[in-house]
């Protein structure tokens, strides 16, 4: 703590601010000067909060400052509390848990819960597995459904697992796969394959590249471990420099 007062100290005699010294003040000001959030409301007629399980405390304060407290504001967030995983950066689910009275409506009552639980990206069977995994998760919000697949694809869809001496086997395993599969008619557009980290991003692309399957690394940072992209880019920096 000494340390905190010390370092918030030295940005005083500095007059610096970092983000979090932006979010506080600005929470200050949302909820300390009611004039801010009339003026603010007056401009944005609909406000829309996307990912809102990864906000902090003091996010969710500076919004509720300026358009919830009972203001009736047309406010709506989407978010969903099993992906809650920036806790260490400060984020709270509970801003999403308890957005109905953090936004009530202008009468006093909460807000409505809406359940996004239809998953048109997944068949039935992937969405079995995935609910059997997320049901301790489910159980400590309220308002959290099980997936549902779209009608007519309750029954699509396979599961494998393998499990590997080695991560090069790992790879291989997966190469083979996926060629097959190309092999045997599928599209290789219609398959997607997901990564912890984009590390893992060269040799995968490298084993299906080797196996003749064409394949498209999606994002900056998968593109950046690319041999090509990294003999660009470091000529780029000479250049620069």
């Amino acid at each position: 703590l000494d340390l905190v007062v010390r370092y918030r100290a030295a940005k005083r005699s500095r007059d610096l601010l970092d983000f979090g010294d932006q979010i506080a003040r600005s929470a200050e000001l949302a909820t300390t000067r009611p004039e801010v959030g009339t003026i603010l409301r007056d401009e944005f007629k609909v406000v829309l909060l996307d990912e809102y399980q990864d906000t902090s405390v003091a996010q969710r304060l500076l919004l509720s400052g300026l358009f919830g407290q009972g203001t009736g504001h047309a406010v709506t967030a989407v978010g969903d509390p099993c992906q809650a995983i920036y806790g260490w950066r400060g984020a709270s689910v509970a801003n999403l848990d308890d957005f109905p009275e953090h936004f009530p409506h202008r009468d006093g009552s909460p807000a409505s819960r809406y359940a996004l639980s239809e998953n048109r990206r997944s068949g039935g069977r992937l969405l079995g597995l995935a609910n059997g995994l997320a049901a301790p998760l489910r159980a400590l919000h309220a308002g959290v459904e099980a997936l549902r697949p779209a009608p007519g694809a309750e029954n699509d869809g396979s599961v494998r697992i393998a499990l590997l001496p080695t991560h090069a086997e790992e790879i291989d395993w997966l190469a083979d796969s996926l060629a097959h599969l190309v092999r045997t008619g599928r599209e290789p557009g219609e398959i997607a394959v997901l990564c912890r980290t984009a590390t893992d991003f060269p040799a995968i692309h490298a084993a299906l590249v080797a196996r003749d399957v064409p394949v498209e690394v999606v994002g900056l940072s998968g593109l950046l471990h690319l041999p090509e992209i990294a003999d660009l880019v470091a000529v780029c920096e000479v250049l620069q420099d």
